[in-house]
């Protein structure tokens, strides 16, 4: 009749664990190249950055019409003059925004156009929503 092992020689070594995996390359030296901003991205991202309280709206930031359903469905940057919005207003909405105000007007479609502060007359402003429609 044989005898069990003693539990002394039954344990057996485990298996080697495997190698550790190859270190990742360094990085490379060179960057990717970057597509420098259209010279109106440019103008646009240096008005937000640079924008401050001011009466000119060239130097206030950057005004903003998030789209709100109230303007031409085919030309969204104008204001409705058609459909179920007709007459309600002859005018969009706006926010001024800089890096020291970044918040916009939640609009129904998260997109918007950027409006030229040469070309967009304020006729009246609120520090939230208006309630003007």
């Amino acid at each position: 009749m044989r005898t069990p092992p003693s539990s002394s020689s039954a344990c057996q070594s485990s298996p080697p664990s495997p190698s550790p995996p190859p270190p990742w390359p360094p990085p490379s030296r060179s960057s990717p190249p970057s597509s420098a901003p259209s010279p109106t991205a440019a103008r646009i991202n240096h008005r937000f950055i640079t924008g401050h309280p001011s009466n000119d709206l060239t130097l206030a930031g950057v005004l903003v019409h998030i789209f709100d359903a109230l303007e031409e469905a085919s030309e969204p940057w104008r204001p409705c003059h058609t459909g179920w919005c007709r007459n309600l207003q002859n005018f969009l909405s706006a926010s001024l925004i800089n890096k020291h105000l970044p918040t916009l007007f939640n609009g129904h479609s998260g997109m918007g156009v950027v409006v030229s502060p040469l070309h967009a007359p304020i006729i009246c402003a609120f520090t939230a929503d208006g309630g003007t429609q």
